[in-house]
């Protein structure tokens, strides 16, 4: 395990994976299983918390590296202080499963990296299960290496709302809906 995740790739129905001695794998968050570090604030995150939302949460001024992030509260937001706050997600794990969820907002997009300072390709994957999960924050490298946009929409769309995004890691698109 790497910060209690199998890794960002690897999910349980809509949560990350995770494993537990003697019995096997299971969601992160789940009964009996590792659980997540901070739960509806950033505040005090170190780049191995692992972050639950489930209410509409900010990033503070400044910007945040964390290990990964699970969106799972209904019709929630992820927001940023100011447009050019950086959420570092260091596994690259960012989950929005089931409802419609945003992150950024048209006026204060915020930007999204990933591989905290990691040279080489660092994935950014982005998850979606149902309704929609719209991205409006842009999408860059994260200064040491590249990231790559691994869209995962089966069963959703993934709105990316920002055309100014300068990540250099080239986009996967595993299924689903995706929307410029």
């Amino acid at each position: 395990l790497s910060n209690n995740m199998i890794g960002a790739w690897a999910l349980v129905q809509n949560d990350f994976a995770t494993y537990i001695p003697g019995l096997g794998v299971a969601a992160l968050g789940a009964n009996g299983a590792l659980q997540y570090d901070l739960v509806n604030t950033f505040t005090g995150g170190v780049a191995t918390d692992n972050v639950r939302l489930t209410a509409t949460t900010t990033i503070p001024s400044g910007g945040k590296t964390v290990n990964a992030v699970s969106m799972s509260g209904s019709n929630i937001a992820l927001n940023f202080t100011a447009g050019t706050d950086v959420l570092n997600v260091v596994s690259g794990g960012l989950i929005g499963p089931n409802n419609n969820q945003t992150i950024g907002t048209a006026a204060i997009r915020g930007v999204l990296t990933a591989g905290g300072t990691s040279a080489g390709t660092n994935p950014l994957y982005l998850y979606n299960r149902a309704n929609t999960l719209t991205v409006n924050s842009q999408i860059v490298d994260n200064g040491s290496g590249i990231t790559k946009l691994v869209l995962n929409a089966s069963g959703g769309t993934i709105a990316l709302g920002n055309g100014t995004s300068t990540y250099t890691g080239g986009t996967i698109v595993n299924g689903g809906t995706v929307t410029l």
